[in-house]
C-alpha cells in the first residue's frame, strides 16, 4: 500500500473516445499520453525601490491546451481519426496485385487460393504491366502474352493468369521482376471523403493504491498538421486540440474518485 504522501499515478488504464453521434470506438488504450495545458499568462510589471522592472502579479489570459496520445498499434480507426476522415464499407473498387521486386526462380506461379491477395483476379487482365532489371540496371518492358497460348521461349515476356498467376519467359528464370496487376474488389473497407469531425474523450488514470484519477475532455479535435504517419511501424502518435463547447468552465475535468471508487478487476 503506498503511503499517502507519496501516492502517485501509476499509468494510464483506459482511452475513451466517442463521435459526435455517440458512436463508442473500441480502440486499444493508449500507450501514453501527454497534456499540454496551454496557459498563457499576463504579467504586471513594476517599478522596484532600486530602478529595475519586477513582475509583481500574474494572470491567465489564454487557455488552449492540447492532448497527445502514443499507441502502439496502428489500425483503421486511428489512421481515420489522423486523417480526419471516415472510412466506409465501398463495392466494386478498383485495387491492384503488385510485386516490386520478384526473383524468378521458376517459369509458372499458381494463383492465390481464396482468400489470399490476388485470389479473384481474371486472366489477361487489361493494363497488367510487367518489368525486368536489365544488365544494366534499367527496368526493361516484359511483353504479355495471352495465357492460354504463352510461349515461354518467347523472350522477355510473361503472361497473367486467374488469380494473380504468373508465367514468365525461360530467360528471366534468375532476373528480378516487377509487376502490376489490377483487380476490382466486390467489397472493402475503404477511405472516404467523409470528416470525422469532433470528439469527447475520457482518459483514466490510476493510483499506485489503485484510486482512479478521471480526466474528461467534452470535446476535442485532431490536430492534422501534427505528426507524420510512419508507414514502416505499428505505433502511432495523434495530437488533439482540447476545444471549449461551453458546457463546462473549462476546456477539460480532472475528477480525482478516492478511496470509495477504487479499480478493481473483473472477470
Amino acid at each position: 500500500m503506498a503511503k499517502a504522501l507519496y501516492s502517485t499515478i501509476q499509468g494510464l488504464t483506459d482511452t475513451s473516445i466517442k463521435t459526435q453521434d455517440g458512436k463508442l470506438l473500441v480502440l486499444p488504450t493508449a500507450a501514453g499520453g501527454v497534456l499540454n495545458p496551454g496557459i498563457k499568462d499576463q504579467e504586471i510589471t513594476a517599478m522596484s525601490r532600486i530602478g529595475e522592472m519586477v513582475i509583481v502579479d500574474t494572470y491567465p489570459v489564454e487557455r488552449k491546451p492540447e492532448i497527445k496520445l502514443d499507441w502502439n498499434q496502428k489500425n483503421v480507426q486511428l489512421l481515420s481519426m489522423r486523417l480526419g476522415l471516415q472510412f466506409s464499407t465501398q463495392t466494386a473498387v478498383a485495387a491492384k496485385y503488385v510485386n516490386s521486386g520478384l526473383l524468378v526462380t521458376k517459369g509458372s506461379y499458381a494463383g492465390s487460393a481464396v482468400g489470399f491477395e490476388g485470389n479473384g483476379v481474371a486472366a489477361d487482365q487489361a493494363g497488367t504491366v510487367a518489368y525486368s532489371l536489365g544488365t544494366d540496371q534499367i527496368a526493361v518492358a516484359l511483353t504479355r502474352q495471352p495465357f492460354a497460348t504463352f510461349a515461354p521461349a518467347t523472350v522477355l515476356s510473361y503472361a497473367q493468369g486467374a488469380d494473380g498467376g504468373m508465367l514468365f519467359s525461360t530467360d528471366l528464370i534468375g532476373q528480378y521482376v516487377a509487376f502490376e496487376v489490377p483487380q476490382t474488389l466486390a467489397s472493402v473497407t475503404a477511405l472516404s471523403d467523409q470528416a470525422t469531425g469532433s470528439y469527447a474523450m475520457t482518459l483514466m488514470t490510476i493510483m499506485q493504491d489503485r484510486s482512479i484519477l478521471q480526466w474528461d475532455f467534452p470535446s476535442v479535435a485532431v490536430k492534422k498538421a501534427q505528426g507524420d504517419i510512419n508507414l514502416s511501424e505499428p505505433k502511432m502518435e495523434i495530437t488533439f486540440y482540447i476545444q471549449y463547447d461551453g458546457s463546462t468552465c473549462l476546456p477539460y475535468q480532472i475528477t480525482y474518485k478516492g478511496q470509495a471508487q477504487k479499480r478493481t478487476c473483473k472477470s
